[in-house]
């Protein structure tokens, strides 16, 4: 077990939570991309949840789940890791329904039966439907039939979810 150390800086006053030389891996409630449709208000683009780090740190944690996606359909094309992006291939889409659908359906199909088929029972991404100019997404994960976020779930399924996802490069 980590142990955690509270550390006060004097200079400062700030307190800091310091793990002993590891970084405590977060899961966000949900990951945002800007549509292009937005009708070009900048204001937007200074959006808190999508320019945090953690948010554009998710933002290439999904790239990379499309790419697995399209090199694991891809085997036989020589051509890896093509220049594909989820806000391209997925969110710029806004037009087509049934790309932006068959997408996320890959991607889905990949974590619950490829990455996390020993795992959980699934594990998906879930498309957040609340605001207009922003898309926003879930990790849904299903265990022994309970089915949560995984931003919310126990720390055992998020750390599961770490070490597959983000710990190993490429995926």
């Amino acid at each position: 077990m980590i142990q955690k150390t509270l550390v006060l800086t004097r200079k400062t006053e700030k307190r800091t939570e310091v793990t002993e030389g590891k970084t405590m891996f977060h899961i966000p409630e949900r990951i945002r991309f800007l549509k292009t449709h937005h009708n070009g208000d900048a204001t937007l683009e200074q959006d808190a949840l999508l320019t945090s780090k953690t948010n554009i740190q998710w933002q290439k944690i999904f790239d990379d789940l499309l790419i697995c996606v399209y090199n694991n359909y891809q085997r036989k094309n020589k051509r890896k890791n093509p220049n594909i992006s989820f806000q391209k291939d997925v969110i710029d889409i806004f037009y087509d329904d049934d790309v932006v659908d068959q997408r996320i359906a890959s991607i889905n199909y990949y974590l619950s039966d490829c990455l996390f088929k020993n795992d959980f029972d699934s594990c998906y991404i879930k498309r957040c439907w609340e605001f207009s100019s922003f898309d926003d997404f879930y990790l849904i994960v299903q265990v022994n039939g309970s089915v949560f976020s995984l931003y919310k779930g126990d720390e055992k399924y998020r750390k599961i979810f770490y070490s597959k996802v983000v710990n190993k490069k490429p995926l």
